[in-house]
């Protein structure tokens, strides 16, 4: 993704090793020679006489500094005109922040709330309310920009969707909503990125359920077309009847999470020193380690046997009196495998599968940038945190 950040309309490129001190005596020596030199011998400014001489704050990682700038009186057209020695100078107006750090801050999100009793590194930072003021003025802003995607077909041979919900609250019109994000992110074999981010509200999800997963599929169907071209597709993610009923749309091959279903075999079954101790309680008297069983089927590709495996586990839980949620639990997973079966064992045996990276995906590129203590971001300050940290090999799409 290509990020173009801009003060007042322009495009600017962010300099990080600016050091306020000389920037400020640079400025000042431009001005002083303007005035006392430049001024005299042009003859464009020949007219001009000095007006009103003023000093400027400009505030640097919290410190002060002053800068001169000077009112100029035209005595042809008696106009009164504010010069500006550089363009930097006249960029940053009557604002008091340096705009390079602003935007600094707008893409590190690296800001503060106002407190006298902060510490000098607190007080370096961005107030919160500068930014907002900035942003509302239009005064800084950015583009974004795809990257071109090149497809090498001797070697891409499918191109594969991870999918997968994050829930969130976000704040709308100053009310706090639970939001479902859902994502869709196509590559092929973590090559060639593209990420769909479709914001749904919880509370109003259910009505419109049907409409909203037929408006992303046809976002990934014109994608793949356009950019994916004739690849197959594979389609990777939890075991949700969303998920099926979006690959019978895209017309994909349904794959099933590696990471998701063996965590909920383990859940059910596997136990350690100082995990799932119940379920040694339960197992451990009747037929042992019931998750080494189950690998030990798994890898000798027995996969009938495991549902009579399952309903023998859900059996002992019986037997074991055990409690009734531990019984729900492995009746889900027993459910899992039946209704998933084929397309888990194609997880595990098809080539043409590059992993389960749905979890992954929405890890790094959603969760990591919107889950903050006590914040209840907006849709533009999401869209930002994601924007601004995501590697630049990566596109992303917002619906």
């Amino acid at each position: 993704m290509k990020l173009t950040f801009m003060v007042n309309g322009q495009e600017f490129k962010i300099n990080e090793h600016s050091i306020a001190k000389d920037i400020i005596m640079f400025w000042n020596l431009q001005e002083k020679d303007f005035r006392e030199r430049e001024r005299l011998i042009n003859p464009e400014f020949s007219s001009w006489i000095v007006n009103q001489k003023k000093t400027r704050i400009l505030i640097w990682n919290g410190e002060k500094f002053n800068y001169n700038i000077t009112r100029y009186l035209d005595k042809k057209t008696g106009e009164k005109i504010t010069y500006h020695p550089n363009e930097n100078i006249r960029k940053n107006g009557l604002k008091r922040y340096y705009f390079e750090q602003v935007l600094e801050a707008y893409k590190t999100h690296n800001l503060r709330r106002r407190n006298d009793n902060q510490n000098e590194a607190k007080k370096s930072m961005i107030p919160y309310d500068v930014l907002s003021y900035w942003i509302k003025s239009k005064t800084i802003d950015f583009e974004a920009s795809l990257n071109e995607i090149n497809i090498d077909k001797k070697h891409d041979k499918f191109c594969q969707i991870e999918m997968d919900d994050a829930y969130i609250k976000m704040s709308q019109n100053h009310y706090k909503n639970e939001m479902m994000i859902r994502m869709v992110g196509l590559h092929t074999k973590l090559k060639n990125k593209l990420l769909v981010f479709q914001f749904n509200n919880v509370n109003q999800y259910k009505e419109n359920a049907q409409s909203k997963l037929e408006n992303l599929a046809k976002i990934a169907t014109e994608i793949k077309q356009k950019i994916y071209s004739d690849l197959p597709l594979n389609l990777s993610g939890d075991g949700a009847k969303i998920i099926t009923n979006f690959a019978i749309k895209i017309k994909a091959r349904r794959h099933f999470d590696k990471y998701h279903f063996m965590a909920e075999v383990f859940k059910n079954l596997g136990y350690s020193k100082t995990i799932n101790k119940i379920n040694k309680l339960n197992y451990e008297p009747y037929i042992g380690n019931p998750f080494m069983i189950f690998k030990s089927l798994w890898k000798a590709k027995r996969y009938d046997e495991i549902g009579d495996f399952l309903e023998q586990c859900l059996e002992i839980l019986g037997i074991a009196k055990a409690k009734k949620e531990t019984k729900k639990s492995l009746k889900r997973l027993i459910k899992l495998w039946k209704n998933n079966q084929k397309s888990i064992i194609k997880s595990y045996e098809n080539c043409e599968y590059f992993g389960g990276n749905a979890e992954t995906f929405i890890g790094h590129y959603l969760k990591q940038n919107i889950k903050i203590k006590f914040a209840n971001l907006s849709f533009e300050s999401i869209k930002r945190r994601i924007l601004f940290t995501i590697p630049n090999d990566v596109n992303v799409i917002f619906c």
